[in-house]
């Protein structure tokens, strides 16, 4: 009996060593490393005439004084583009649109031209946000940024700590849409096939029309 039970332990031991999670891996924006492929370092001169030839917005100054708690975590995001980290905590105010996404995701460069459409349309009544995950390859993201037209502020994520609270823990891209109070009001886990498929989305989660 006594050996059986040793070795039943052992077995769910060895279960638990060869079956845990093992822990992310630090990622900093010029550390080569990611899914499959290397990545090339890229020099703070070089990454700022990225940023300028993207197009991309800066990110807007936070929030300091949202109109109510926001729903959202409080993590600070660096900034894709120039401007300040943003706290994701500190959105509200405005009807806000924010889309996960990275550039090894196929669906994401389908969609994100439609979102910049929108970002266009709806320019002073709803911001939009974009979070780029787990896309170590600045060079990539940006140059993403710059093909799809997708200039509106962009942070990046590159532990992907926004999984659980943007909802996209079963795969991207994903959108979330927040309300002038700092709500999550809604959420859209497939991609969007067509910029009408954005604005459907917009009316029906925010209550705001092109």
């Amino acid at each position: 009996m006594i050996q059986r039970l040793a070795a039943s332990a052992l077995a769910v031991g060895i279960l638990v060593v060869t079956t845990g999670c093992a822990p992310e891996p630090e990622v900093t924006f010029n550390q080569p490393t990611g899914p499959a492929t290397a990545r090339s370092s890229v020099a703070a001169d070089k990454l700022d005439r990225l940023r300028r030839e993207s197009g991309i917005a800066d990110c807007p100054p936070a929030n300091r004084e949202p109109v109510t708690p926001s729903e959202l975590p409080d993590i600070t995001l660096r900034c894709l583009g120039a401007g300040p980290p943003v706290d994701l905590g500190g959105i509200g105010g405005k009807p806000t649109v924010i889309n996960a996404w990275a550039s090894w995701c196929g669906p994401c460069r389908k969609e994100l031209p439609f979102l910049a459409q929108a970002a266009a349309e709806f320019e002073g009544r709803v911001d939009f946000l974009g979070v780029n995950v787990a896309d170590p390859d600045i060079e990539a993201a940006l140059a993403m940024v710059r093909e799809t037209g997708a200039t509106f502020p962009h942070v990046v994520d590159l532990r992907s700590k926004t999984r659980v609270p943007l909802a996209y823990a079963g795969g991207l891209p994903s959108t979330v849409f927040i309300d002038a109070q700092g709500r999550m009001v809604g959420e859209e886990r497939t991609w969007f096939r067509s910029y009408a498929d954005v604005t459907a989305a917009i009316r029906r989660h925010l209550g705001v029309a092109p």
